[in-house]
């Protein structure tokens, strides 16, 4: 199947409990499909808390581990967080919001 335009921010929150979250970060089209060319810089925001360490698996990438910005490679990225609320902000995407347990 292949992926449309992107559409949506996706965050997904891996960690089962705890206060410190890892939160997979994708670009996803209108159906929900991954869009695996997606590069969008997104930038991250934390209520109450902030950014622990943050990446996208790309070799070439020099961002710094406690960025709170990052380009996706291959429509993804992580970021590890503490705190209430992430929200994620990409170049032309409805922010996506996801309240940490």
């Amino acid at each position: 199947m292949t992926a449309g335009e992107p559409d949506r921010i996706l965050l997904q929150d891996v960690t089962p409990s705890g206060q410190v979250h890892v939160v997979n970060v994708c670009v996803t089209d209108e159906k929900g499909i991954v869009v695996p060319n997606a590069s969008n810089r997104i930038s991250f925001r934390v209520k109450e808390g902030k950014v622990l360490g943050i990446g996208n698996g790309d070799p070439n990438s020099h961002h710094r581990d406690c960025d709170t910005e990052i380009n996706l490679f291959h429509g993804r990225a992580q970021v590890i967080v503490t705190g209430d609320e992430l929200t994620a902000t990409g170049d032309g995407l409805p922010d996506g919001v996801l309240l940490l347990k």
